[in-house]
Formats: C-alpha cells, structure tokens, sequence
C-alpha cells in the first residue's frame, strides 16, 4: 500500500484521469497490462467506489482488456467484484 500512495502523491489527481486517446480509466490500463497488484488495490478501495463495468470509448471494460490479453488472475479478480462478464463491445461479448 506505500507504493500506492507514493503513486498517489505524485500523480495526484491524474491518477484517475481517463486515457484520452481510449476513454481508459486505471482499472481498463491496469487490467490490460496485467498489473495485478494495482488491479487488487482499486477493486478494494474502500474511500472511493470504482466502475469496473465501465466502457472505454471503444467499448471495451476491464474485464475485456484482461481476457484479451490473457490475464487470468486479473479476470477472476474483476469477475469476483461483480464485472459482467455479457457486455457487448461493438460486435461480441466476452462469452462469444
């Protein structure tokens, strides 16, 4: 967690701020680079409540960047919290 907060400092209200490019949050960058232990904190963050259903500008969730990238411990992470594993992004979902 002093990792966390040394990220924090320095990145203050940035570390929230969305890609501009994509529309990704923390949690989408997160999940698609397989950063488990920043994954973890966000899904647990008690003092601020996280969208991990939330739709980047191209549709895609965490949960679709972590399969994508093949992020098994980041999916059951996100699966756990309650990401819907049925959202559609543009032409299919997760399932198919």
């Amino acid at each position: 967690m002093e990792a966390f907060h040394y990220f924090y400092n320095i990145g203050g209200d940035q570390l929230y701020q969305k890609d501009k490019k994509k529309g990704y949050t923390l949690l989408h960058m997160s999940a698609g680079k397989g950063n488990e232990f920043l994954v973890d904190m966000l899904l647990n963050k008690e003092d601020e409540e996280i969208d991990n259903n939330e739709q980047a500008l191209d549709e895609a969730t965490p949960l679709h960047l972590a399969v994508a990238h093949g992020h098994i411990n980041i999916v059951e992470s996100l699966l756990n919290a309650g990401a819907i594993a049925t959202i559609f992004m543009r032409e299919y979902s997760i399932m198919g």
